[in-house]
């Protein structure tokens, strides 16, 4: 099992390398942001709505609610997606610093996109979030290595070095 202290702190880190990634992205042309880099991978910004969207659509099923996932074309710019996934940041991290150990360990039921029910506890639920977006931050770096040769560190050593 997971402890809340451990939690809280890989939203922490969740969100310090996205910050690695948005001040790296600043400095990138919105053609660039936006460009298919081929090979099926889509752009800089379609792997950032994939990511926002996981953590928003997790977020929403922890309250209860059931959303669609949001589309690329929602987000034309920089600016408009860190909009809105600043306020996603802002709630996800009031939910987990408000938690306790017995909260993590309650269990909730939701249903996928096919309409499949699922029931599990809240601690599995924030360790896959953190986890997902470790994983496709990998892949952001990797393109944003191939548009502009220098991608961010967003290695967990350095974010607890900082």
């Amino acid at each position: 099992m997971y402890s809340i202290d451990l939690i809280q702190t890989l939203f922490k880190y969740n969100y310090w390398s996205i910050d690695q990634i948005r001040n790296t992205l600043e400095k990138m042309s919105e053609e660039d942001f936006v460009r298919d880099m081929g090979d099926g991978v889509g752009s800089i910004r379609d792997k950032l709505v994939h990511i926002y969207g996981a953590e928003k659509i997790w977020y929403e099923r922890i309250q209860g609610n059931m959303i669609s996932f949001p589309k690329n074309e929602e987000y034309s710019n920089q600016e408009s997606i860190w909009s809105d996934w600043d306020a996603l940041r802002k709630n996800f991290l009031n939910l987990v610093s408000g938690m306790n150990e017995d909260d993590i360990q309650k269990k909730i039921t939701y249903k996928n996109f096919k309409g499949e029910p699922f029931q599990q506890p809240i601690w599995e639920i924030l360790i896959h979030v953190t986890n997902h977006g470790t994983y496709h931050r990998g892949q952001v770096g990797s393109l944003i290595r191939r548009a502009t040769g220098k991608p961010p560190i967003t290695d967990l050593a350095v974010f607890f070095r900082e």
